[in-house]
């Protein structure tokens, strides 16, 4: 467990231990309640690897465990019991328990303990984790996945290059376990690739170069040869987004400077990138791109249009108007981050500035107490005003109601970004009330940070003054 946030908490692992072998030899219902109310806080992963071999150290008979397993898993109330059940299921066996354990784990809160339990105690533990793998896909998708980084079951590594990799937090995670356990660089050489495997494959390299909290492109040990075989398929098969987007990551990794002289220390030779340069460049030139994306631009599928949007300015294809557009008809729905980046005139600016006021009105960024970070749905109209103060500190006396209303925001990014404008503008520009607000914020605001930023201001604006 400890590889997803466990620890050692020797004492609690000892004395949980203890609790669940006298409850094996004497299940009364006194030493049950003992032993399900030290269960109940839900910190049982910083002990539980322990715990085990604590209880494994006491030699107690496993069918009786068994029972405090089942009896834990079926009944409980609370996390905590139900994965200490489900943990003792799994160093007992599964025999009769896995529709408990499939059921349980089908919710990322329980997977990461109802993998181990497959993993320990199932008499086919590839088959049933790949089996839970596919009920969900958040943490518990990644959990399962890694234990599946040994198999050797065809139909399993088939699954991994075309969903396994998928899941809702990032594709990162399992790119390398896919490309490799997956082996997709044969996969990709075989006689027939049909389109989605080369969809899939495209994804997991996308994900591969992007790199991040996992192994990434330069672990992989024929990483050169795998390039190749994709992109001799898309010389002559590209023809979406996905395809664009993976062909132009490539070619940025291998124009990668100092990154490129260091792939050189992972196999890769300056003939491969050379080679494979030349073969992204031919793709990324042929001439179906801009009606492409142009067709991306125009779909309601938010994913479509994200990677057409992308790709727009590599094709000349200007966006402001789309982005202002989207923004219109759902001011808290589209994206004032894009549309402020190619805000590159003072009318369209001022097109968003007067957005920015109908949306951001003092009633509207009222959510929250002043020590609120603004994360979170109720805080959306907040954190799509930061673009707006972000993006204002560049343009010095524009839009300096909004800034205004940005100093006395309840969320602390809010003013934190407004008083960054600030700090950017010179004195004359700033908004009349200006004054009195820092004053207030450099007396009364929760935030040490915050009232220190204020105090500087007021610095500034006397020596300015």
């Amino acid at each position: 467990m400890g590889h997803h946030g466990g620890g050692h908490d020797g004492k609690a692992a000892t004395s949980t231990a203890a609790l669940l072998a006298k409850a094996s030899r004497k299940p009364r219902e006194r030493t049950l309640k003992k032993l399900y109310r030290a269960l109940q806080n839900d910190d049982v992963v910083s002990y539980v690897d322990d715990m085990i071999e604590s209880l494994v150290s006491a030699r107690p008979d496993a069918d009786a465990i068994h029972q405090v397993g089942l009896w834990l898993a079926t009944t409980a109330r609370h996390r905590g019991p139900a994965k200490i059940g489900l943990a003792l299921i799994g160093i007992t066996g599964t025999r009769d328990a896995g529709e408990i354990v499939m059921t349980l784990g089908a919710h990322d809160e329980f997977t990461l303990f109802a993998a181990v339990a497959l993993s320990n105690g199932s008499t086919n533990p590839e088959r049933d984790i790949w089996s839970l793998a596919k009920r969900v896909d958040g943490w518990g998708r990644i959990q399962c996945v890694e234990r599946l980084s040994d198999a050797t079951d065809p139909e399993i590594k088939e699954w991994l290059l075309r969903e396994g990799y998928k899941n809702s937090v990032m594709y990162e995670y399992l790119a390398y376990t896919a490309a490799t356990t997956g082996e997709l660089t044969t996969a990709l050489q075989r006689t027939e690739v049909d389109r989605q495997l080369l969809t899939s494959a495209g994804e997991i390299i996308e994900a591969l170069i992007m790199g991040g909290p996992a192994q990434d492109i330069d672990d992989i040990d024929d990483a050169p040869a795998m390039l190749d075989a994709y992109l001799d398929l898309l010389d002559h098969r590209a023809e979406t987004l996905g395809d664009l987007r993976t062909t132009t990551s490539i070619d940025r990794m291998l124009h990668g400077g100092e990154d490129a002289d260091a792939r050189a220390g992972h196999g890769w030779t300056q003939q491969d990138q050379q080679r494979l340069a030349t073969k992204a460049e031919r793709i990324l030139a042929q001439p179906q791109w801009p009606e492409v994306v142009a067709e991306g631009l125009a779909s309601e599928d938010d994913h479509t249009f994200w990677l057409a949007k992308e790709a727009a300015p590599r094709f000349g294809i200007a966006t402001f108007d789309l982005f202002l557009e989207r923004l219109r008809a759902d001011p808290l729905g589209g994206s004032w981050f894009d549309a402020w980046r190619t805000a590159d005139t003072d009318d369209r600016r001022n097109s968003l500035v007067d957005l920015a006021r109908a949306t951001f009105r003092p009633n509207v960024i009222v959510n929250g107490s002043p020590s609120s970070m603004g994360f979170g749905p109720e805080f959306r109209a907040h954190m799509e005003f930061d673009f707006t103060l972000q993006e204002l500190r560049n343009h010095p006396g524009t839009g300096r109601d909004l800034i205004s209303l940005g100093l006395t925001s309840p969320t602390i990014r809010n003013r934190n970004m407004a008083l960054g404008a600030l700090k950017e503008w010179p004195f004359a520009t700033w908004p009349d009330d200006a004054l009195d607000l820092l004053r207030r914020m450099a007396s009364d605001d929760p935030q040490e940070q915050v009232r220190q930023d204020a105090s500087e201001l007021l610095t500034k604006a006397k020596i300015g003054a």
